[in-house]
């Protein structure tokens, strides 16, 4: 059972008596947990053509879009798999594929204008069918090496029990063609590289070394060089992680956090061994993403999440589009995730608590700002329930931030509350579009989403609160919060229930266990039940 089945059959099993305000009429379960209609575009490198991933044949397949008079001209036509993580190369997209939820292990490529897809890596069932082995592989692209038309660097990694739980060995990288599947080593792994690093021309020459708890951040003068020890860190506190070659190709960008506790975009000088220049910091939120150029290589943007996710930019063309479409655009958290390589076509997707996201087409020449399509399809801004960002104290006095969803027309106070903790529990919840959260608000539930110690966004020293804390503080956070919703006289105390996937599943089944009287039932979607057998499916090193 996939997710989204397996949300809304746990779903059916709270709402067996629905509570609406009188005249509301119920918004259908399926728009809620249907397919994305658009879940992710981007544009060809010249800027003719947008790859876009759409809900098609009941499956998420890749359909290319000719800019000119925006007509379809190509696409895949997958029906036992979803397509997912793709790149431009060249006039081909390569992109891997999942079944369920899980990647297949499969890497295609499809030409722009074609509907014919290449097999690079067959998938991982047919990679052994007849072979008696359980070891097969899994490929991802680590650098599409734009100034090699046909060829780019993936990571091979090898799944030891495909759907059994266990995690992808240590990868090698490896150059392949595009085109044909060909491929060829271009640096094994000893055994506990957990991470690698290409710089500009697509050399390897960063890597991360891991024993344990202890990491070391390696590096190179040159691809045939001898590997050096820059730094030693403990990937619990202090860790310094390489994420690209600076504009010199010998120094390197990093994620560190050396003059406080969220980590920031830092200039690592090899030769000194230390985090020299602050491009980027917060003095509260850690840095999500990394924007750069194709072409060049340059820092373009970064990418952090407060309340909602937010971009700075040190491009003045880019910061300039963006603050415009602010300004168009003021409901939403606006972001730009794609341009061509001139950057004369921008690309965006603007999202918020009442919006899954719809994605624009900005063109500099003309000025013009073109909507192209949303990924939910059928379900309207006005129908949904706005979030608020809360917080709250715990027991022991730390501040925990949360979120709320009221139910429209019910009032703000006396409410029926599922309590929804997130996965992980190394993630967050923010102000994003929640399909389960607006469904119960669309049946008359209010919604709490609790970011307990243990959750990622907030720095290092509160993700490391929540170590060794499961079924701990962190379950305190999630009662403490519940606690503050009846307190505030938002909930009713008879009429509060827990559910929650993965680490969420798990949470439910201790705050039953913890606090029977606080909940009227729980329900865990696919949560561990038994620690000792998760740590043997996966590392020993997890911080529990």
């Amino acid at each position: 059972m996939n997710r989204k089945c397996a949300w809304v059959a746990a779903l059916g099993c709270l709402l067996v008596n629905q509570i609406r305000p009188d005249g509301w009429a119920a918004i259908p379960l399926e728009d809620f947990f249907r397919n994305s209609a658009f879940e992710e575009m981007k544009l060809s490198p010249d800027g003719t053509k947008l790859a876009v991933i759409r809900s098609s044949k009941g499956r998420q397949n890749l359909a290319v879009i000719d800019l000119v008079g925006m007509t379809p001209r190509g696409g895949t036509g997958l029906t036992d798999a979803d397509v997912f993580d793709f790149h431009w190369k060249g006039d081909r997209l390569v992109f891997q594929a999942a079944r369920d939820g899980f990647n297949t292990g499969g890497l295609y490529s499809l030409k722009d204008f074609g509907s014919k897809v290449d097999i690079l890596v067959p998938t991982l069932d047919d990679q052994t069918r007849g072979i008696v082995t359980t070891a097969r592989l899994v490929f991802e692209v680590i650098h599409t090496l734009p100034e090699q038309p046909e060829h780019v660097l993936v990571e091979m990694l090898v799944l030891d029990q495909y759907g059994g739980g266990r995690q992808p060995r240590n990868g090698s990288v490896h150059r392949m063609n595009v085109r044909t599947g060909d491929s060829s080593l271009i640096e094994a792994n000893p055994g506990n590289i957990v991470h690698w690093v290409a710089d500009r021309k697509g050399d390897v020459r960063a890597a991360v070394r891991m024993q344990g708890r202890l990491a070391a951040l390696l590096w190179r003068e040159g691809p045939a060089g001898p590997w050096q020890t820059l730094a030693q860190f403990d990937v619990t506190s202090d860790s310094i992680w390489p994420i690209k070659f600076a504009e010199d190709n010998r120094n390197l960008l990093v994620a560190a956090a050396p003059d406080d506790d969220s980590d920031g975009l830092y200039v690592f000088n090899v030769d000194q061994k230390k985090a020299t220049t602050r491009l980027w910091d917060h003095e509260r939120y850690e840095l999500d993403r990394i924007y750069w150029g194709r072409l060049n290589g340059e820092t373009v943007a970064v990418e952090f999440i407060s309340d909602r996710r937010e971009q700075v930019f040190f491009v003045p063309d880019l910061k300039r589009i963006s603050e415009a479409i602010d300004q168009a655009l003021p409901q939403t958290a606006n972001l730009i995730v794609d341009w061509s390589d001139d950057r004369k076509k921008v690309l965006f997707l603007c999202e918020a608590d009442r919006s899954a996201g719809v994605f624009y087409l900005f063109d500099r020449d003309s000025g013009r700002l073109d909507e192209l399509g949303g990924r939910s399809a059928g379900l309207k801004w006005a129908e949904m329930a706005p979030m608020k960002a809360i917080e709250f104290e715990a027991r022991d006095g730390r501040t925990i931030p949360g979120y709320l969803t009221l139910p429209p027309g019910r009032g703000g106070t006396n409410l029926p509350f599922v309590v929804l903790p997130h996965g992980g529990p190394w993630a967050r919840d923010y102000l994003k579009f929640s399909d389960e959260g607006q469904f119960l608000a669309s049946r008359g539930y209010a919604v709490l989403q609790v970011n307990f110690r243990g959750s990622t966004g907030y720095g290092g020293e509160f993700m490391a609160a929540g170590f060794k804390e499961w079924g701990g503080t962190i379950q305190h956070d999630i009662t403490d919060g519940v606690r503050w919703v009846i307190a505030e006289g938002i909930a009713d105390a008879g009429r509060i229930a827990i559910m929650g996937w993965s680490f969420g599943g798990y949470s439910a089944m201790w705050g039953l266990i913890n606090e029977p009287e606080l909940y009227r039932c729980g329900i865990n979607l696919a949560g561990p039940t038994d620690l000792p057998a998760l740590l043997r499916r996966r590392s020993s090193n997890l911080p529990l």
